[in-house]
């Protein structure tokens, strides 16, 4: 019986560990879509797939995310890295500007009209304070790691925001689209009705509609 049980274990773990995509660029889709699909083969023969256990950040970006809350509330998400480790997030409650201080920031503050000041010049903040700040960020990010949700598999190809990406899907009707070389979610959808059933979800939904890897533009020219 141990030795079943054993055996079990390992094709379980064997399966949680099914491969998913590695990625390059892609030329841009449907001007009004920003998206265009792709047959994938996912036959045996198929070209075989790598998961990204972790998300891969590029050494500088500028990502931003449209995203539809449960009550149909529309906003952005936006974080910018440029070459120096300059940061830059906006959300729909704030807009931040971390700039580097040897390995710390010094944190500036919009006043609304695009114009950032610093409260205190003195005041250094560390990566871990950036990163809790600018979480809400990583939350859609992350979301990739959805993929592993049981019954969910990859269906398809798509590109969204210039990117090509493996799009996950399951039977309730979510749909999880991760870029193929960083493993960053470039969306999560839900339908509202299946086979005639209406659906409740309280989860948000969201689309990246930016996604930038080079040529960013230095965040000091904000000041």
């Amino acid at each position: 019986m141990k030795k079943q049980n054993f055996i079990f274990l390992a094709v379980l773990v064997g399966v949680l560990l099914i491969s998913f995509a590695g990625c390059s660029v892609a030329p841009a889709g449907n001007a009004d879509t920003n998206t265009s699909s792709e047959t994938a083969d996912t036959s045996a023969s198929g070209a075989s797939e790598s998961i990204l256990n972790v998300v891969k950040m590029p050494e500088q970006y500028s990502i931003t995310y449209e995203i539809e809350s449960s009550e149909g509330v529309i906003y952005t998400i936006q974080k910018t890295k440029d070459a120096d480790g300059n940061i830059y997030f906006r959300s729909s409650e704030e807009e931040l500007l971390f700039l580097t201080d040897g390995n710390n920031y010094i944190l500036y503050q919009s006043d609304g009209s695009g114009n950032f000041s610093a409260d205190d010049r003195d005041a250094l903040y560390n990566t871990t304070y950036v990163d809790t700040v600018t979480e809400k960020f990583m939350e859609y990010a992350e979301k990739s790691k959805k993929q592993f949700i049981p019954g969910m598999g990859s269906t398809e190809e798509q590109i969204v925001s210039g990117r090509k990406c493996a799009v996950y899907t399951v039977e309730t009707g979510a749909a999880n689209f991760v870029d193929k070389e960083t493993g960053i979610c470039l969306g999560w959808e839900e339908v509202k009705a299946i086979s005639g059933h209406e659906l409740e979800t309280d989860d948000e939904v969201f689309r990246c509609t930016e996604f930038l890897t080079e040529n960013i533009p230095f965040l000091t020219t904000l000041l």
